[in-house]
């Protein structure tokens, strides 16, 4: 469909350095040498799944209109994403079944399993923690 990624990266799910056993990250990861200039992945506008996506869509159209509050959060794009994974065959749908069921969410966890999160991250980001917890508090 037009996307590329370089021949010597990978994507996955990968152990994160100095944590606890069993704790991993999904991500990309290089499998060879990369020069430093290189182009890691390239992904064309029509692969884009965003807001704007949402928009462009015909169906969605009438609900985008109505509820003008679907432009200012991502509602809009959770109801698409719902909608595409339940249609068998929607382009989107292999991607969607491809992530993961459940994403933990530090957001919303208790007060004491951020405590428990916290003890299991290197140091240096156990100081950093409610930092970062907060700052991808908008990223929802």
């Amino acid at each position: 469909h037009g996307a590329y990624i370089h021949p010597n990266i990978t994507t996955g799910l990968f152990q994160i350095a100095g944590a606890a056993q069993g704790r991993s990250v999904r991500g990309l990861m290089a499998t060879g040498h990369v020069k430093s200039d290189a182009v890691l992945f390239a992904v064309p506008p029509h692969l884009l799944l965003n807001l704007e996506t949402v928009l462009l869509d015909r169906r969605m159209a009438d609900v985008m209109e109505t509820i003008p509050e679907m432009h200012e959060s991502l509602s809009g794009l959770a109801i698409y994403l719902i909608q595409e994974s339940l249609n068998k065959t929607s382009f989107w749908r292999p991607y969607l079944c491809s992530l993961p069921r459940h994403v933990p969410l530090p957001l919303f966890y208790s007060p004491q399993k951020l405590e428990r999160e916290r003890g299991l991250l290197p140091g240096n980001q156990q100081e950093r923690f409610e930092e970062i917890v907060e700052s991808r508090r908008d990223a929802l």
